[in-house]
């Protein structure tokens, strides 16, 4: 009996498994060996799209637009161009993105298409930053699935800086992510004033969130119009580490004695 060797690098599975170690510039070699390597190493080329290192003046746009479903992660994104590119691309499983704080990102389209590019990969997204809004409205509602798609957000990650909510539109996005483990909310200011200009809060808990990054002032003086407003923490009833924004170093013990109950 006799048997036929081939090269290990020949069997499919174990060309999958070695796309998991390459970098990008081995992934780019491997894919120009044959199709069938170009199938699996195609990946990891367009695993993830960094606008503060590729040019999308020097991206092939007809590739990225062949490829986008390949795309994973986004970073530094800071103009309406930018967003289109990554919409016409039919890029729908992004797991994390970031965006750069620019003018362009303040202005009120670049909003409107983000919020597109998020609503088409809200069953995917794990983990978002967030700059500064200049007064202009991230619209949390579109990192909601629908309900007709029997899925939820697994956003476990967010990080944003510099908005503005009541307390109740905060307890809202809370619940659009019951995946969320940590939030990072520098410079967010809070109040426990409705829409209808009526004091009242829902203290929504997340039992989720472990990992907070806020300053002293924004858990236990987040809004002077209220005489004796509950602390942050109220929201996060199983939170084990408090990062506070104005100390070098996390704080990781008695949460449970600075909890407002």
């Amino acid at each position: 009996m006799s048997f036929t060797s081939i090269s290990p690098l020949e069997v499919p599975e174990l060309r999958w498994r070695i796309t998991r170690f390459v970098t990008l510039k081995d992934a780019i070699t491997c894919a120009r060996v044959c199709k069938a390597w170009k199938d699996n190493f195609v990946s990891v080329i367009w695993h993830t799209i960094d606008f503060a290192v590729h040019d999308l003046k020097d991206m092939n746009l007809k590739a990225l637009e062949k490829n986008g479903h390949h795309i994973r992660i986004v970073k530094n994104m800071i103009d309406v161009e930018e967003v289109l590119v990554l919409l016409e691309s039919n890029a729908s499983n992004l797991r994390s993105i970031s965006l750069k704080k620019t003018m362009l990102t303040l202005l009120p389209e670049f909003h409107a298409y983000f919020n597109d590019l998020m609503r088409r990969n809200n069953t995917t997204i794990e983990h978002i930053e967030i700059p500064s809004s200049g007064g202009q409205f991230y619209n949390f509602d579109c990192l909601s699935p629908h309900t007709s798609t029997g899925m939820t957000s697994k956003l476990s990650s967010l990080k944003f800086q510099s908005l503005t909510m009541t307390r109740n539109a905060f307890s809202s996005m809370l619940k659009i992510f019951p995946c969320l483990t940590k939030l990072n909310m520098r410079d967010m200011i809070l109040s426990s004033w409705s829409v209808r200009g009526k004091l009242g809060a829902d203290h929504y808990r997340h039992h989720g969130v472990t990992y907070l990054t806020a300053s002293v002032n924004q858990v236990f003086r987040m809004d002077s119009k209220s005489e004796n407003p509950h602390s942050l923490l109220v929201h996060f009833p199983n939170l084990r580490t408090w990062h506070l924004l104005n100390s070098s170093n996390p704080l990781e013990v008695k949460i449970e004695e600075l909890r407002d109950e």
